[in-house]
């Protein structure tokens, strides 16, 4: 299906906006920088995006979108890697996440990105991985601090990261519980 040209600007805005928001977070992202990289009068962008917070919300529903069925049971493994691959590769996905979890950016709704990739990971853990020694959602929680950590570490994580990174999240499947406090 061709896009018509409204579309295009609409996608060309969320990428330059997906490189600030994932370089800088919401706070010091500039929508300056954005018209910029766009090449657009500043007219032209709020008349797409009437602020800031406008933006940020559209960028994440539209990486939430991508998330809407949820991965087979059998999947953890292509679930992790497929996460890893995107944040590494896709800036869009990056700036997602990283703004589902920003202090800065408070959403109108609660942060669709984040409960869809929570569930999906419950799911897909429960499903492959029974006896792990936590329970799922825990299991859930900590691939997603992975991923958001990796976010914080660098502007633009190398794409030979994917590997290593998926060797962690596959990690805190199999670590057994700590030691009870003294």
């Amino acid at each position: 299906m061709k896009q018509t040209r409204a579309q295009r600007t609409h996608e060309r805005v969320l990428d330059a906006a997906a490189h600030e928001f994932a370089l800088h977070g919401y706070q010091s992202a500039k929508l300056h920088d954005v018209i910029t990289r766009t090449g657009m009068t500043k007219g032209a962008l709020y008349a797409h995006f009437p602020s800031k917070h406008h933006l940020a919300t559209a960028l994440v529903d539209d990486t939430a979108a991508h998330w809407q069925q949820p991965p087979a049971p059998a999947a953890l493994t292509h679930l992790l890697h497929d996460l890893v691959t995107r944040l590494h590769t896709d800036p869009r996905f990056r700036a997602a996440l990283r703004l589902t979890v920003d202090p800065d950016w408070t959403p109108d709704r609660p942060p669709v990105l984040y409960h869809r990739l929570h569930h999906h990971l419950t799911t897909a853990i429960r499903a492959g991985h029974p006896a792990t020694p936590r329970p799922p959602h825990t299991h859930a929680h900590l691939i997603l601090a992975v991923l958001h950590g990796t976010t914080r570490l660098s502007p633009a994580p190398a794409p030979h990261h994917i590997h290593h990174t998926t060797r962690i999240l596959h990690a805190t499947l199999h670590t057994t519980r700590p030691p009870a406090p003294d």
